[in-house]
């Protein structure tokens, strides 16, 4: 099941998953949202990650550049401590490891430099629920400056232990005629016609009997 987390910002969007395998909270951040996040995070940690084996994703465009995952060319880009350093420090209270692959380019710029401003966090615990994580120019809608992320997270639901049961459909019924009248043989004859008539005649009888008694 999901519910969508209440973050006092419109650039946040969160949904918190769980299931018999544990907790997922997806964040979906947009620009400088670091101070409302640390502020949700510190009230909220209980809804967030229940157990020390939750995690914990966050997505999109975080506006600012470093050398963690931007690409050595765009050294010039990156930010200065005093506006990176308070996302540098929460991921490294949440012990956040980066899902995308560092200097995968994600916006192009109006003098047509590539650059890395959006990535895919994730809790260190739960690396090994993202199966993928890479961009896909190919489905990138027309006049979109940044590249769209696909990530693939692992939240296989488990399922219950059924016993065997018969394949009809894989029945030789050649073989299984052959079984069956083999074993049919050691049975009683089949009655005849004129048994099973008599028959039919005590059974009415013995429900006239029953009825009227």
């Amino acid at each position: 099941m999901y519910i969508k987390l209440q973050v006092p910002s419109n650039d946040i969007l969160a949904v918190h998953f769980s299931g018999k395998l544990g907790h997922l909270s997806l964040f979906n951040l947009y620009n400088d949202t670091t101070t409302t996040l640390t502020a949700f995070l510190s009230s909220n940690l209980p809804l967030i990650l229940p157990t020390p084996l939750d995690s914990m994703v966050w997505l999109r465009d975080f506006n600012c550049h470093h050398p963690l995952w931007e690409s050595d060319t765009n050294r010039h880009l990156d930010s200065p401590p005093n506006l990176i350093q308070p996302l540098l420090d929460l991921l490294e209270t949440y012990n956040m490891d980066l899902a995308l692959l560092p200097g995968t380019p994600t916006y192009e710029t109006c003098a047509g430099n590539w650059t890395c401003p959006d990535n895919v966090w994730i809790s260190h615990r739960g690396t090994d629920l993202i199966t993928s994580c890479d961009t896909a120019p190919q489905i990138c809608p027309p006049n979109a400056d940044h590249l769209p992320v696909v990530s693939t997270i692992d939240l296989s639901i488990p399922r219950t232990d059924q016993p065997p049961t018969r394949d009809f459909c894989g029945v030789d019924f050649n073989d299984f005629n052959e079984a069956l009248k083999t074993n049919l043989a050691s049975f009683s004859p089949p009655l005849t016609s004129l048994q099973q008539s008599q028959l039919h005649v005590i059974t009415n009888q013995a429900n006239v009997l029953l009825v009227t008694h």
